[in-house]
């Protein structure tokens, strides 16, 4: 009788634990089948958040899966914010509930259960799977959630999405950046992920955004893409502000009012981007900006740079070409016997006039100020690289009247749409 009344107090004490730690712990081993499919209709894509991370938060909204080594994890956000660190080759999750912490490892995956499970990743909120995978000594995060998912974390940071008139311009941005994304799919730009998360790609900022028009432009062209007269999805470029002229770089891009060879962004005898706060701009630089933007592109020294700063120094600019549309593909800079020829983007870099960043467009001319000849002004127009779809240009059609249809007929003439899922 002790016995078994020893051996019912165990028992009981067991399960009172077991109990306690499903509701209050901070995670449990489990050996489970994967998780249910999440609408395989629908294709995933890989977006890498982070190409070399060191330290990072994660907090896990929803169930979670952790296939380790040593076991299997439910894990969710009663663990609490783990601060992830990678040092020494070491792969460290630590929070005040639980410590997890791998050596060897190529790749770890946190999977969701469900598709209202989420997460975040250093504040910022996203869908579908974390990975963190090992790439030649360094630690890449990479994020892989559904195509719809992931046009949520890219619409509204590509195209302004919070007045109702702009809807069908956003229309148009959700199908291009769907067709951007597909096409990544089938041309990855790397064996371990698709996309980047920035401008290399498109800007992609997880999916905590609010912008219910984006939402709803996403559903309502739902699986729709651009392809060729062959049906082959394209490679679709955009671009915020053309400054009323595309560029004519690739022959799927080209507008449809052409003025002796100019592609020009008008309906009616209108800019369609002259709304846009880029259409029009102007910088000043002055010529000490100028030889630190030299330094900071490595196409001088800073000793070089020191010497003519102090013994004084001459200096000429001179376009040497342009393209079709006006954008200035090559740049001539003299500095006494240095002559530099710089082209295309790093242009826009060069003439940066301070902490504002690049240029906004190589469409521009230069002018010397009158008073200082040390300075000179650069008027330019428009905001990227002037191909595809200009953004303004279409939320100024679609101001017009314009279906997302005609928006897209008018910057992807040579395209049709296409439907995939």
């Amino acid at each position: 009788m002790v016995f078994a009344a020893r051996h019912v107090l165990r028992r009981a004490v067991f399960f009172i634990a077991l109990a306690l730690m499903l509701l209050f712990g901070c995670a449990r081993q489990v050996h489970r089948g994967p998780g249910p499919a999440l609408r395989p209709k629908f294709p995933s894509v890989r977006v890498l958040l982070d190409e070399n991370f060191t330290t990072g938060t994660l907090l896990l909204l929803g169930d979670y899966r952790l296939d380790s080594e040593e076991a299997v994890y439910i894990l969710n956000k009663s663990v609490g914010t783990f601060q992830v660190r990678f040092s020494d080759g070491r792969l460290l999750f630590r929070s005040k509930q639980r410590r997890l912490s791998y050596r060897h490892i190529e790749k770890l995956d946190f999977i969701p259960l469900n598709d209202s499970s989420s997460f975040q990743w250093n504040g910022t909120l996203y869908r579908g799977k974390i990975t963190f995978r090992k790439i030649g000594g360094k630690i890449a995060v990479v994020n892989t959630l559904l195509l719809p998912w992931y046009l949520e974390g890219v619409v509204p940071n590509e195209i302004p999405s919070h007045t109702l008139d702009y809807l069908p311009a956003i229309e148009a941005q959700a199908v291009a950046a769907r067709t951007f994304a597909f096409y990544q799919l089938q041309h990855p730009a790397a064996d371990y992920f698709d996309l980047f998360a920035d401008t290399r790609s498109q800007v992609y900022r997880g999916t905590g955004k609010n912008a219910p028009l984006a939402n709803k432009a996403i559903r309502e062209t739902m699986g729709l893409v651009l392809a060729d007269s062959a049906g082959k999805v394209t490679e679709t470029q955009y671009h915020s502000t053309c400054g009323g002229i595309l560029d004519s770089g690739n022959k799927y891009f080209t507008g449809t009012a052409r003025t002796n060879g100019v592609l020009n962004d008008k309906n009616d005898g209108d800019f369609n981007c002259a709304g846009s706060p880029l259409f029009r701009w102007v910088r000043s630089l002055n010529t000490r900006t100028l030889l630190k933007n030299l330094v900071s592109e490595n196409f001088i020294s800073a000793p070089v740079a020191d010497s003519l700063r102090k013994n004084g120094f001459t200096l000429g600019l001179q376009v040497l070409s342009r393209s079709a549309s006006g954008r200035i593909t090559r740049l001539r800079v003299q500095i006494n016997d240095h002559t530099i020829d710089v082209a295309n983007n790093r242009i826009r870099r060069l003439l940066r006039t301070g902490d504002d960043g690049a240029l906004p467009s190589n469409l521009f001319f230069l002018k010397s100020s009158r008073q200082d000849s040390a300075k000179f002004y650069i008027i330019g127009a428009g905001f990227g690289h002037g191909r595809g779809m200009c953004q303004w240009g279409a939320i100024g059609q679609g101001l017009d009247g314009k279906t997302y249809r005609n928006i897209l007929r008018f910057y992807y003439p040579a395209l049709t749409l296409k439907k995939i899922y």
